[in-house]
């Protein structure tokens, strides 16, 4: 049965509904119309799995290397879903990570020269957010819905997505001396192929200011690949099996302490009857522990990002700052090498209470 039926939600992919242009017959549901503020479009996705979160989700299903994945994780899309979580990853609103008029400038700009390179595509307008047809779970944000009259017919309707980026993300665009889409941006235009039921999707950026332009043709295989990673992750959600989504399980960690720990079964007591439901929470606790870090670390690493080596920033209602700073201290090992009467003199020992390890019995659950 497919994941998200077990869960009451209606099935991620439904075989005949993944549009007419990709071999599917129902069309995409509007969701969230084009002119809706904001803030109120975060109300109505939050809960669902926006074009943007499929590079993460993808990354994560099919293992792949750390250059290739983006910069949000499928734990941080699971966070949210769970309702863990209000932070949304999704489309850049121009005025929260730069000045609006600035931002509105470029996506303009990159627009613009699209069209001046592809002067046959007709336009047909910003789209808003659809659902996948058949699904309540699957949405997208395609920038433009466009048109090419010298592909084949039935072929014609297409996409178009912005992408503008500077510095150290214009990096993350170039492989082997070539200009290239990230995976996790292929990734982002097949889910919107998919939910808006077209074959192409062309990709007009803006790297580090120059323009380019790829056209993404959509390709069955990449979305069946993303639509499983889906089942499998609300899979997790629905079975809160976190450790599946974080490097070094927590399975791992226990196996390591495991065999760190020298105590024998002479040197243990009889704990309260109590303590397996406290350490069933104990566990549940840490593991939302692991999940807090791990946002708290991918949302400090974007704010690093659009900080581009800035002193300070500003947002509404906050001031953020990031200064280098110099810390010095005493290289111990090499003191001791060189030095070891001077180490010797100023070594001193101090008794700790001891490490608290816990893990799982398997002697005693038998």
């Amino acid at each position: 049965m497919d994941a998200s039926a077990e869960h009451g939600r209606t099935p991620i992919l439904s075989p005949v509904c993944v549009g007419s242009a990709v071999g599917g017959e129902g069309p995409p549901e509007l969701l969230i119309p084009d002119e809706t503020p904001y803030e109120r479009w975060q109300e109505l996705r939050r809960g669902r799995i926006g074009a943007s979160d499929a590079g993460a989700i993808l990354a994560w299903f099919e293992n792949w290397p750390a250059k290739d994945r983006p910069y949000g994780s499928a734990l941080s899309v699971a966070h949210r879903l769970a309702g863990l979580s209000s932070y949304d990853g999704g489309p850049v609103e121009w005025g929260t990570r730069a000045p609006a008029e600035m931002g509105r400038l470029w996506e303009d700009g990159c627009w613009l020269a699209y069209l001046a390179r592809m002067p046959h595509i007709i336009d047909q307008g910003k789209p808003g957010t659809y659902s996948l047809c058949g699904s309540d779970v699957v949405v997208a944000t395609p920038d433009r819905l466009i048109s090419d009259p010298t592909r084949p017919e039935g072929m014609q309707d297409g996409l178009c997505q912005i992408k503008i980026a500077f510095s150290t993300g214009a990096a993350r665009w170039r492989e082997d001396g070539e200009w290239r889409p990230p995976r996790y941006v292929i990734a982002q235009l097949h889910q919107e192929m998919a939910v808006m039921g077209r074959s192409f999707n062309d990709l007009a950026a803006f790297i580090d200011g120059t323009p380019h332009v790829w056209r993404i043709e959509y390709d069955p295989a990449v979305w069946d690949s993303i639509s499983r990673g889906m089942g499998e992750l609300l899979d997790v959600i629905e079975n809160k099996r976190w450790s599946s989504l974080i490097d070094g399980s927590a399975d791992a960690s226990a196996a390591v302490i495991g065999q760190a720990s020298p105590e024998t079964k002479d040197d243990c007591i009889d704990l309260d009857d109590d303590w397996p439901r406290r350490l069933r929470e104990l566990e549940d606790f840490k593991e939302l522990k692991k999940q807090a870090e791990h946002d708290i670390r991918e949302i400090e690493t974007r704010l690093r990002y659009d900080l581009d080596g800035s002193p300070m920033g500003l947002c509404d209602g906050w001031r953020i700052s990031c200064r280098e700073q110099e810390r010095r201290s005493v290289d111990t090992k090499a003191l001791k090498e060189k030095e070891p009467e001077v180490w010797r003199q100023f070594m001193k020992s101090t008794r700790t209470k001891g490490t608290l390890r816990i893990r799982r019995d398997q002697d005693a659950a038998q």
